[in-house]
This record gives C-alpha cells, sequence and structure tokens, in this order.
C-alpha cells in the first residue's frame, strides 16, 4: 500500500513538474510571492486605427496562484472596463470602437491585472488614432571599427525608436553563434551590449555585424558594420611525442609571443612521433588546438584548428628546431638549428673593445657543455664611456665575427633578439655585473654584484704539465680592462690541472669539465681533467670561477 501511495505522489508531482514547464515563466516556489504576468502580443504593443474603426485589445495574463480581474482603461477613448477572472491564464481579447469625434493623436490604453495573492501589474498599449509612425527606429553606434579587435569584444550601441522599439537582431552569417534576438517590449531607448565570441576555427581579418531593429509599427532599420578580428590565442605551448612534453596538455612546452597572433620559440624535437600546438597549458583541454593543415610537412605549412586536424609530423632529425606560429597567415615554420648542435663560442663587442667585431678579447664562459644549456654569462668590470655615459655591448657567436647580422641584443622584458638590430645591452653606472643570456630561451639578465670582489696578484696553472713542481707554475695573463680576467696559452698532456690564485693552495679552483667549466674552491676539490694532448688556449675568471680550455 506504501509503494502504491508512494507511486501515487509521484505521478502527482510529475504532472505539476510538467504543467510549471509548460508555464516558462514560472518556476517552482512560493505562488503568494509570485508577481502576474501580462504578455502583449508583438503586433498588439502598437495600434494605428482612425476615428469611428473597430480595435481590440490583447494581451494574455498569467499567475500560479489564481487571476482575480482585468481592467482595461483609457477615458479619452472611452475604456473603463473590469472584467473578473476564474483561473490562472485569461486570453484578453476585448474589441472596442474608436469615438468619431476623438481628436487625432496617441493614446494609452492601461491594461491592469490584479491576481489573487494581491499582487497587481499593469501595461500601456499604444494607440495611434489618424495618424501612421512613419519614422525608423535610428541606432548609435559606440563601437570602434577602426580598431582591431581579439576573439571576444564587446559589441555596443545605443537604440531608438519615437514610438517604440519591439526587437533588436544582432546577425553574423560568417558565424552564426553571434546571431541574437531580444525583445524589448516597446521601450523607446535601449543601450544594446553584446559579447561577441568567436571561435580559434574563425579566420581572422574582419566579420560583418548586421544590427537589425523592428518598431513596434513594423518599421525595419537594417545597418551593416565590418569589424577587424584577430582571432588569436595568447598563448601557445607544443606537446607530442616528438617533444620533451609528450601529450599531456598541462606539460606544454611555452613559446614565445613576438606579436599579436606570433608566436616563437627553440624546442629539442625527437625524430619519432608527432606534436602540436595547444593554447592553454596547466589544463585538462585541447581545446583549442592547431595541426597539420594542407600541402603541410614537418618543415612548416599550413595550420590547422579543426578538431580532428592531424599532428604535425616529427623532423628527420632530432636536434633544436626554431619553431614559428603565425595565426595571422596561419601557418607554422619549424628550422633546425644548427648553432646548437655543438657548443659555440661567445664573444663581448661594445664600447670596452671600441665595437670592433672581430676582437676576441671578452669571451662569454659557460658552466657546462650540455646541449640542453644555452646559458652563457660573462661576470665583470664594465668601464663608463670617455664621455660620462655607461657602457653598451651585445655578444656575437665566433662563426660570425666580423659581422654584424647575427649579434644577440637586448630585447623588451628580458626577451633576447637576434640579427642586426638595437638596442644593445647597457651598463648604466660602472662597476661590476653578471649579464646572462640564454641561447635556447632567447631570454636574458642583467644584475649588479652587491659586493666587490676580492684582487689576486697573479693566477697559475699546476697539474700533471709541470708534474705539479711549483717552481715550474705557469702564471697567465692578466687584463688591461679587467684585472679579474687571466688568459695564456700551454701545450698540455692528458691528465689533470687546476687554477690557484698568489701560489696559494687555500685560493684552488677545479672540479669542473672541459672545454666549459666552473671551477670548486671547495677545499680537496677534485681536479679539472684535461682528456687528451695539445696545445690550448686557456681563460680564467676568478670572480666567479668560469674556465675555458680550447684547444688550437
Amino acid at each position: 500500500m506504501k509503494k502504491i501511495l508512494f507511486f501515487l505522489a509521484l505521478v502527482v508531482s510529475v504532472s505539476f513538474l510538467t504543467a510549471c514547464d509548460d508555464d516558462n515563466e514560472y518556476l517552482l516556489g512560493d505562488p503568494e510571492s509570485i508577481t502576474p504576468k501580462i504578455e502583449v502580443p508583438a503586433g498588439s504593443m502598437l495600434i494605428q486605427t482612425e476615428q469611428g474603426a473597430e480595435i481590440e485589445i490583447k494581451a494574455d495574463l498569467a499567475n500560479p496562484s489564481g487571476l482575480e480581474s482585468v481592467h482595461i482603461a483609457c477615458t479619452a477613448l472611452g475604456m473603463d472596463d473590469l472584467i473578473v477572472i476564474d483561473g490562472k491564464t485569461y486570453a484578453l481579447a476585448k474589441k472596442y470602437t474608436v469615438p468619431a469625434n476623438v481628436q487625432k493623436g496617441m493614446y494609452f490604453v492601461t491594461v491592469t491585472l490584479n491576481s489573487a495573492n494581491k499582487l497587481t501589474v499593469s501595461s500601456d498599449i499604444k494607440v495611434m488614432v489618424g495618424m501612421k509612425d512613419t519614422e525608423k527606429p535610428a541606432l548609435l553606434l559606440h563601437t570602434d571599427l577602426t580598431a582591431t579587435y581579439p576573439a571576444e569584444f564587446d559589441f555596443e550601441a545605443t537604440l531608438s525608436d519615437n514610438i517604440g522599439l519591439a526587437k533588436v537582431e544582432l546577425i553574423c552569417e560568417a558565424e552564426t553563434s553571434v546571431n541574437y534576438t531580444e525583445e524589448l517590449s516597446g521601450v523607446s531607448r535601449f543601450d544594446f551590449v553584446r559579447k561577441i565570441q568567436l571561435p580559434y576555427s574563425f579566420p581572422s581579418k574582419q566579420v560583418v555585424l548586421q544590427l537589425r531593429l523592428t518598431d513596434l509599427a513594423g518599421l525595419v532599420t537594417e545597418e551593416n558594420f565590418t569589424v577587424k578580428v584577430n582571432v588569436y590565442p595568447n598563448t601557445l605551448y607544443i606537446v607530442g611525442d616528438a617533444s620533451d612534453a609528450g601529450w599531456t596538455t598541462k606539460d606544454g612546452i611555452a613559446l614565445t609571443k613576438v606579436s599579436d597572433g606570433v608566436f616563437a620559440g627553440i624546442v629539442k624535437l625527437k625524430a619519432t612521433g608527432g606534436w602540436k600546438f595547444i593554447a592553454n597549458n596547466g589544463v585538462d583541454t585541447w581545446n583549442p588546438a592547431w595541426g597539420i593543415g594542407d600541402a603541410s610537412d614537418a618543415t612548416g605549412g599550413q595550420l590547422n584548428g579543426d578538431g580532428g586536424a592531424g599532428n604535425i609530423p616529427a623532423p628527420a632529425e632530432e636536434g633544436f628546431y626554431t619553431v614559428t606560429a603565425d595565426f595571422t597567415t596561419m601557418t607554422y615554420k619549424v628550422e633546425k638549428l644548427e648553432a646548437l648542435e655543438k657548443i659555440g663560442n661567445l664573444y663581448l663587442v661594445g664600447n670596452m673593445n671600441g665595437w670592433d667585431n672581430t676582437d676576441k678579447g671578452f669571451m662569454a664562459y659557460r658552466d657546462d657543455n650540455e646541449l640542453t644549456n644555452g646559458v652563457y654569462t660573462y661576470t665583470g668590470f664594465f668601464k663608463k664611456q670617455d664621455g660620462g655615459e655607461g657602457c653598451y655591448f651585445k655578444f656575437c657567436p665566433e662563426e660570425y665575427l666580423g659581422s654584424w647580422d647575427h649579434m644577440y641584443y637586448a630585447g623588451a622584458d628580458g626577451e633576447l633578439k637576434n640579427g642586426n638590430g638595437d638596442p644593445a645591452f647597457f651598463v648604466p653606472v660602472e662597476g661590476y655585473y653578471t649579464v646572462t643570456i640564454d641561447l635556447l630561451n632567447m631570454t636574458w639578465t642583467l644584475e649588479a654584484l652587491t659586493e666587490t670582489p676580492t684582487e689576486y696578484t697573479k693566477i697559475g696553472l699546476m697539474g700533471a704539465y709541470n708534474s705539479w713542481d711549483v717552481a715550474r707554475e705557469a702564471f697567465m695573463t692578466q687584463s688591461a680592462y679587467d684585472k679579474h680576467m687571466w688568459t695564456t696559452e700551454l701545450e698540455l698532456p692528458a691528465g689533470e690541472i687546476k687554477f690557484r690564485a698568489d701560489s696559494n693552495w687555500d685560493i684552488a679552483w677545479g672540479n669542473g669539465p672541459v672545454p666549459y667549466g666552473k671551477g670548486d674552491m671547495t677545499p680537496a676539490t677534485p681536479n679539472i681533467n684535461i682528456p687528451e694532448a695539445g696545445t690550448y688556449q686557456i681563460r680564467f675568471n676568478d670572480i666567479t670561477g668560469h674556465y675555458v680550455f680550447l684547444k688550437k
């Protein structure tokens, strides 16, 4: 019996919910607190007529708590009727004859609805006697059509009409998701603000939007607007089994935003598998993502933003590549970066050597010889120019000495640039600084030293070449520009070696790789191992312990 009663209660509940669904304006709640509704059909909000003609006042009335009465009133037109209602809905359709002697003009018929819960609502119906509305609705656009907008932007306009607005429509034939309609219920002025959201698959450049206004008299105003739009992501990442990120959308390799719609970066790519671009990292989503388009391959071509776009294939050889994605043309480019296939030598060129782009006097150092590490540093003294300004400089790869076309220079916000461009790095105040550049991530930093470095009178080399005989210690040449930079050239056998200052074993550097390394001053630290015999050009920085052994 309990089950039967439960089932009957369930049926009644479902029936009630269905009934409520049928009345879309009302959700479940306290009926006593719900305001009654007057809904005038769009074509009945304005009546254009003549003296002596018959008109009909129409409206749909509703309230879930029950209706009590509706009052139709307009003294000038002789309307003063009270209709008693028994029910929750009522279709008002009352006919009247316009007095033959009424003056031409606009009249307002007030429909007042009283509900069983003692709540009241009114609505005015406009009646034009002996005249017709001939004035189309007007609009004033506030969106700047000369500007370029992102994929999401606000389209703003002020809409107005002398009698009243019935409807506004926003139409975009190129992207139907933008289309929008709003009923305006006879207001004379309306501030229209609509957020335009275009998908990443939408072709950038421009979009035509049509704004269509309809007033109560059925008069229509249509205007087309062409808006420039950039449907570009703000961030971009690489994922795929051809990269170190794998196919995890939370581990993407970030590219640098070069300009609106253009991204670039140096990425290590494997020779197997494939990869894609994604716009979001750190979230579990593939939307949006871009893969290979028509007539494209591992080296570049068209990008495809469709969900089913194929993976961009891996390159033929594993290595470091400059990857560029250009959403202004929907293309990508993959170029092998030969310079990172080996450790290259970099030199400072600037005020310190009179901008001699053939000079090797100021070498940048590395911590190690790993190809995955593109970091070079130079810690030293920077003198001000004779005119009183600070020191300007750039970095030049050894293979491009004598040319200005491949210089590394200081981009904005720590971005490293390459080419024949400006600005140069600049040290404004004379002193000791560390400048660091990263050729893989194309970044740079410049920091002043907080303490004055210790000065040494001499730096020597001890090791297998002299059988560790202190009497045969080879001393290095101190730089005339910076007393912490030392150079020499020695014939060395395969074996161990160490740097020391002022012939003192308590001030010694060892324990590092060759050719580039950073010596350790820890007591009893291991020696530096020279892997093969030969003549070596040796450089040493006593501030940081950085050194280089370049075999001639």
